[in-house]
């Protein structure tokens, strides 16, 4: 499945939901304001796996691994805006 479109789809996926979970946190106050740069920082994790994904080795292009980016970029930001 990787490399395909599929695995784009659940990386667009993760981006979205990840980027609509940081608006909703923003607009709820749970952690204060969050700068719009930072609520749309998963999709920069989109938008590299769609320039660099086959640039990378078969064991690094793998979908779980570009779901974990994205979430792990959308929980910095959550702590870049609580700090």
């Amino acid at each position: 499945m990787d490399g395909t479109p599929k695995q784009s789809i659940f990386v667009a996926a993760a981006a979205a939901v990840c980027t609509i979970g940081l608006a909703i946190t923003a607009s709820v106050g749970v952690v204060g304001e969050i700068s719009i740069w930072l609520q749309m920082s998963p999709l920069v994790v989109y938008f590299l796996h769609t320039v660099g994904h086959s640039r990378l080795p078969e064991q690094l292009n793998q979908t779980r691994n570009w779901i974990a980016l994205t979430v792990a970029v959308a929980v910095v930001a959550v702590g870049v805006a609580i700090l």
